[in-house]
């Protein structure tokens, strides 16, 4: 569901939304496309969670598309990440 092409040292606050997914510097997180998933990503100070899940209802919702990552909290994210 995700094409990876990470490097070390990159930090949450070096990731941006791009138009395939995710990017930092050279790196890219690309979710695979597809109506009836969701990606998204927020980022804490020292982490980031990228998410691609089915959609439902019940869930938060956090869009995609959106031309910045969401900065939480660390409790936020780990709320998030658990849903």
């Amino acid at each position: 569901m995700l094409d990876l092409l990470l490097e070390p040292g990159v930090g949450a606050h070096d990731w941006r939304a791009s138009a395939r997914g995710f990017s930092a510097n050279h790196g890219a997180i690309e979710p695979f496309q597809h109506p009836a998933l969701e990606s998204f990503a927020v980022a804490s100070p020292a982490e980031i969670l990228i998410v691609t899940r089915e959609r439902c209802a019940d869930l938060t919702q956090v869009s995609g598309r959106a031309r910045h990552i969401p900065h939480v909290s660390r409790e936020r994210l780990e709320e998030i990440a658990a849903e």
